[in-house]
């Protein structure tokens, strides 16, 4: 994995390039495991907010992971600068050889 940071700006407000706030937008792919060894792979933009949307037993936004016990616990996680790259690395995780990697690279002393 390349340790270069990817990021995105977009701008808020205003019509001229010189007005607006600026804020990065970073999309992410994270892995998270319950105390049972079960694996969720999922991609966001604010990996905090969904990672407490997770582990909160009212939040219907996650079915996977309210069939399982938690706490979902966040092990590993990769930044991408465009939904469309973290959608695709998503889904290679989600394959058997990303699941074999993610089961030989990151999840061998879990």
């Amino acid at each position: 994995m390349s340790t270069w940071l990817l990021i995105r700006l977009r701008r808020i407000g205003g019509s001229r390039p010189s007005r607006g706030v600026f804020f990065i937008v970073m999309y992410y792919v994270y892995v998270l495991v319950n105390p049972q060894g079960k694996i969720y792979i999922g991609q966001t933009s604010d990996l905090q907010r969904r990672l407490e949307q997770h582990n909160n037993p009212d939040c219907k936004l996650t079915l996977y992971t309210k069939r399982y016990p938690g706490p979902w616990k966040l092990v590993y996680y990769e930044t991408h600068r465009t939904r469309a790259m973290a959608m695709k690395r998503e889904k290679q995780l989600k394959s058997g050889k990303g699941r074999e990697w993610l089961h030989k690279e990151i999840l061998k002393d879990k």
